[in-house]
């Protein structure tokens, strides 16, 4: 008889709300610290009447974890509005050579 909130939860679906939710857990922690960024992690109970004494009990874990930045690259714009990753006013290897 589940007669705490803890204990309801490691009774949902047969335990497996609460696996469900350690594993988000674990997801999320090791993601800040790859990071140093802030995760959330939430649960949400819905609980509906059945009548008769009973109530039906819903969960959803769902998680917002954060991740690597991506970087960027440099591009220079040519004549014509074409992209290039050579800077058009640095002279080549080749131009230095002669």
């Amino acid at each position: 008889m589940a007669k705490s909130f803890s204990e309801m939860i490691g009774a949902l679906r047969g335990g497996d709300a609460q696996r469900e939710i350690d594993e988000a857990l674990t997801d999320a922690v090791l993601a800040v610290q790859d990071t140093s960024k802030s995760a959330t992690l939430t649960l949400t109970v819905t609980i509906s009447p059945m009548g008769g004494g009973k109530v039906k009990i819903e969960d959803k874990v769902s998680s917002k974890k954060p991740s690597l930045d991506k970087g960027f690259s440099i591009f220079f714009i040519e004549d014509g509005g074409s992209l290039s990753r050579r800077n058009p006013n640095q002279m080549s290897m080749q131009e230095l050579e002669r």
